[in-house]
């Protein structure tokens, strides 16, 4: 978790979920457009149909348009891909937290305080060593913490466990 590692690994994770973000708004932008194209082609249908005009197209036509509108609609209905952005300094806010923090630490006025506070979210620890790789399992108010960090995968993470890798 180096400062400057973090900073890289942050900034090219923005600059990914940004564009993936961007391309979803622009694909739900022209879904959006080409809704609104059939509903004004079927407002123009719907009213030659009110004046008179019927032929045996007009009600094939009719039909296919009122099924793309239906499935642009269904398309449409589903949520609305995120407007948040990952601001392009987080790596730079993240190395001056660690920063704060590792200096609030050194202050030994408050580092048995904030140290003991640090540990009540930790309940056990355990250190498993496999193949040469190191992984840290963590138990306890630290794993909600966490959770509240990743994507929601429908598991209720309150009281469970989660895996780190230990680093250099």
């Amino acid at each position: 978790m180096q400062p400057e590692a973090v900073a890289q690994f942050i900034k090219e994770y923005a600059n990914e979920a940004n564009a993936g973000r961007a391309s979803q708004d622009a694909e739900r932008q022209r879904i959006e457009n080409q809704r609104g194209q059939i509903a004004r082609r079927l407002d123009g249908l719907y009213d030659a149909i009110a004046d008179g005009l019927r032929t045996p197209g007009h009600k094939e036509k009719l039909e296919n348009m009122e099924a793309q509108a239906a499935e642009l609609d269904a398309r449409l209905s589903a949520a609305a891909p995120s407007r948040v952005r990952l601001h392009p300094n987080l790596g730079e806010v993240y190395r001056r937290k660690v920063a704060a923090l590792a200096e609030t630490l050194n202050d030994t006025a408050i580092r048995t305080s904030a140290l003991e506070n640090i540990r009540s979210l930790i309940s056990s620890v355990t250190i498993h060593e496999v193949d040469g790789r190191t992984t840290i399992e963590l138990e306890g108010a630290i794993t909600a913490m966490i959770a509240l960090a990743q994507p929601k995968t429908g598991k209720d993470l309150e009281g469970s466990s989660v895996k780190v890798v230990a680093g250099a």
